[in-house]
């Protein structure tokens, strides 16, 4: 009887800093073909709009998230979320700053987070 190996994270998700209006791609290189699916602060991304595109390398292993004209709603944690059928799920994360911006988070005495981002000025 053949085990199979459960998938393995060879290049995990990097944070990164970038400014508005940029292009950034977040690349994670995994061992076997795998579905990933993308993440921005938890929520599936809709990789129907011109500004997120997800793209995978020939063999599976390489996969890539292209965010186009970065805006200050990229300012989130983005995770790729790889099915590794009988092994569960694996995920790597990062986050993506946008310079120039910073982000307030407070947590209320109910425990909801409410989370702004705000322009530097200097």
């Amino acid at each position: 009887m053949c085990v199979e190996l459960p998938c393995e994270i060879r290049t995990p998700l990097v944070d990164q800093e970038t400014q508005e209006n940029e292009t950034i791609s977040l690349v994670l290189v995994i061992s076997k073909p795998r579905k990933v699916t993308w993440l921005k602060n938890g929520q599936e991304l809709d990789l129907t709009t011109e500004r997120f595109q997800a793209s995978v390398s020939e063999d599976g292993l390489r996969h890539v998230l292209t965010l186009r004209g970065v805006t200050k709603d990229e300012w989130a944690e983005f995770t790729a979320s790889i099915d590794d059928a009988a092994h569960g799920i694996k995920t790597s994360s990062c986050k993506v700053t946008v310079s120039g911006m910073c982000q307030l988070r407070i947590q209320s005495s109910a425990g909801r987070e409410i989370s702004s981002s705000l322009r530097a000025t200097g």
